[in-house]
């Protein structure tokens, strides 16, 4: 099959605006703008932005310019994928990550206004109590850190090599046997038995190297 799939135009409208519906509804309760301007917004820019979830330990990886690359499930058993929902070449992935208001962690009752803080660099010094807040439900004001897509491909999960998996973000201590941290990491992603490393899913492979955005 070829290693890049792209969706029609219609398709990928469709994909952004349900996105950006979710987006909005989520934003309202958190006194924030839906989209917070780029540092870089003067500069030209004609493709489309989604969001991505990434867990803390891997936000850690990418600030730190180790993790290159990432795969998410496409399709089941032999069900090939069609479309790819992260986008295409020149596209960015707005990265959702666990957060929380800064305040909140001294003051139960504080507002939900910022400052932001972010479970990969750990709660603020002097915390009273922990208040952290799922990705999933992360405004975009509150990001802040955006990719750009380099390049996508759709293959098989087993297919990673030793380099893809040290992409991934693989940690030092785990370079003698990169794709093994990589099963690992991935089966503790799922319980679903079809998603599982032995059910060998396809996955989208998608690449933004080491370089990301600012969003402020």
């Amino acid at each position: 099959m070829p290693t890049q799939l792209i969706a029609s135009d219609s398709q990928r409208k469709q994909l952004t605006d349900h996105l950006r519906k979710q987006l909005r509804r989520i934003s309202k309760s958190h006194n924030c703008t839906p989209e917070a301007p780029h540092a870089n917004a003067g500069l030209s820019f004609n493709g489309r932005e989604r969001f991505i979830l990434f867990a803390p330990p891997l936000v850690s990886a990418i600030l730190k310019g180790r993790k290159l690359v990432t795969r998410r499930l496409a399709g089941k058993g032999q069900k090939l994928p069609a479309i790819c929902p992260y986008g295409v070449t020149g596209d960015r992935l707005w990265v959702r990550e666990k957060w929380g208001y800064r305040q909140q962690f001294f003051d139960r009752r504080a507002p939900n206004e910022g400052p932001f803080v972010y479970a990969a660099d750990g709660p603020p010094a002097g915390a009273k109590r922990l208040a952290w807040r799922a990705s999933l439900h992360m405004p975009r004001c509150a990001c802040r850190l955006v990719l750009r897509v380099e390049s996508v491909r759709c293959e098989r999960l087993t297919q990673i090599t030793k380099k893809d998996a040290i992409d991934e973000g693989c940690p030092e201590e785990h370079l003698r046997d990169p794709v093994g941290w990589f099963r690992e990491l991935w089966e503790g992603l799922s319980a679903d038995s079809q998603k599982s490393w032995q059910a060998n899913p396809w996955v989208w492979v998608i690449c933004f190297g080491a370089k990301f955005l600012s969003p402020a």
